[in-house]
């Protein structure tokens, strides 16, 4: 399984492979492989490939296609992972080379990996400061029209010095008729999707969107862009 894969990850708990429409996790330190039976996730996964730029973090896959710089996410199921009936490794006291050899291939795979992903990585964070990132590094970053236009409204207001309520935040969504359950999804889903994007590229900084409660109401939260980004945000909404 180990040598002819085509599709190898890296997480906390060991390394996701797909493999013949069933997704395993290889976990050396407890030298048990769980597998998951899903061909859907299977495949989800397994378009995860060469050209992307992906990470591991809390239960979910995270990567950017580095050719058309689209960014997403899958979650991955570790609780439905089933123990399967083999292990990584046995002691044998002959044929020692053979039986870790795979083993070696999968370590010396997987540090190439990180090298070429450190390497991309690297490139599209040549500059730590967002104040000073060129046009070509803010182009990378694809906001949807949603998103921009939401960005625009925290924009306007963080040059007032003031923060935006979450009733124009809904109503730049398209959310103020809807119920309050709903409208408090979206909001987050569209706030985070922005930081997320933000932080992927500059992880040193502070998330793009911050928060405080309300004066008048501390039931909710209004939200603002720290000053010292605005001039990064309105060359970002010119060039995205």
């Amino acid at each position: 399984m180990l040598l002819y894969t085509k599709w190898i990850f890296p997480t906390d708990f060991g390394q996701l492979i797909s493999f013949d429409n069933k997704t395993y996790l290889v976990d050396f330190e407890n030298n048990e492989v769980r597998e998951y039976k899903d061909p859907g996730f299977s495949q989800s996964i397994a378009r995860i490939n060469e050209n992307y730029l992906g990470y591991y973090d809390n239960g979910t896959i995270y990567y950017l296609n580095g050719r058309t710089w689209q960014y997403d996410s899958v979650k991955v199921p570790l609780s439905k992972f089933e123990k399967s009936n083999f292990k990584v490794w046995k002691k044998s006291k002959t044929g020692l080379a053979i039986g870790i050899a795979p083993i070696f291939l999968i370590l010396a795979a997987t540090a190439a990996r990180k090298r070429k992903a450190k390497a991309a990585r690297e490139a599209i964070l040549s500059s730590s400061d967002p104040i000073s990132v060129t046009s070509t590094t803010v182009a990378k970053i694809r906001f949807s029209e949603t998103e921009k236009q939401l960005l625009q409204v925290l924009l306007e207001k963080s040059k007032k010095k003031e923060t935006t309520p979450v009733n124009e935040i809904n109503y730049v969504l398209g959310i103020k008729d809807k119920n309050q359950g709903l409208q408090k999804k979206v909001r987050s889903e569209v706030i985070n999707s922005i930081n997320e994007k933000f932080s992927f590229l500059y992880p040193t900084h502070n998330q793009l969107i911050g928060n405080v409660r309300s004066q008048e109401d501390k039931r909710y939260f209004e939200y603002y862009i720290d000053e010292k980004n605005n001039t990064f945000l309105e060359d970002l909404l010119k060039e995205a």
